[in-house]
């Protein structure tokens, strides 16, 4: 049975809240139910959560009417036990995935030295890794055994200047913008007009430019992890 690990950045009862109210609840769920609808054991981890929990009744009472099918079947009640990152990173895993969205911003990731270890394995033994919106802050943190950044000379998207620009309320809770800091590390960053579902696959790295490219990302994943 395939692995697969997704990543999250914050986990308190607030920040969940601030996710399900907000924005970003779909980035973490649809790609979650698509790795299980595949067959895929899913973990979930975050750095120094132990003892922590996600707020299960919490996001199945305000699940969008779409997802309700997520929470019906394909949810698995042990997605409440969450992996300190720290406790992970050497583990093996085939994929993993980043969301983006308020409860879990990426850039928090870039500097966990758990996150950047595991990546940079990831990335170099052809794993796949993938990531949406805003998730693909958490690439920046790392470097090749060349220097470079891990996403130099690779072809990514990630929420664009222009998405950001049109949620100034979002954006303000964000250090950088995620196109510019891209580019800065060298990536051929890739978009389409805002809102549209984008995903940009280079070898063994799956991208989506925003929350509507959640679904993409998982497919594009799965075909990976099946067809490599």
């Amino acid at each position: 049975m395939k692995q697969v690990l997704i990543i999250l950045a914050s986990l308190d009862k607030e920040a969940c809240r601030r996710c399900v109210n907000g924005g970003g609840l779909d980035e973490f769920t649809i790609p979650y139910y698509l790795f299980r609808k595949a067959g895929y054991a899913v973990f979930v981890a975050a750095p120094h959560c132990a003892g922590r929990t996600l707020d299960l009744e919490l996001l199945r009472g305000n699940a969008p009417e779409y997802l309700q099918e997520c929470w019906k079947d394909g949810f698995d009640p042990a997605l409440a036990r969450l992996f300190p990152l720290e406790s992970v990173a050497d583990w093996q895993f085939d994929a993993v995935f980043y969301p983006g969205g308020r409860c879990c911003p990426g850039e928090r990731l870039a500097a966990d030295p758990g996150n950047t270890r595991l990546l940079g394995r990831m990335l170099d033994s052809g794993k796949v890794v993938g990531a949406v919106s805003y998730g693909p802050a958490a690439l920046l943190g790392g470097t090749r055994c060349d220097g470079h950044p891990l996403v130099f000379r690779r072809g990514v998207t990630g929420l664009s200047n222009a998405e950001e620009d049109a949620n100034p309320e979002d954006s303000s809770s964000v250090r950088f913008r995620l196109e510019d800091r891209l580019k800065s590390a060298g990536a051929h960053y890739l978009s389409r007009e805002p809102w549209l579902s984008h995903v940009v696959v280079d070898g063994n790295l799956v991208t989506g430019q925003n929350p509507d490219s959640a679904a993409a990302v998982g497919e594009a994943m799965i075909h990976l992890l099946e067809h490599g």
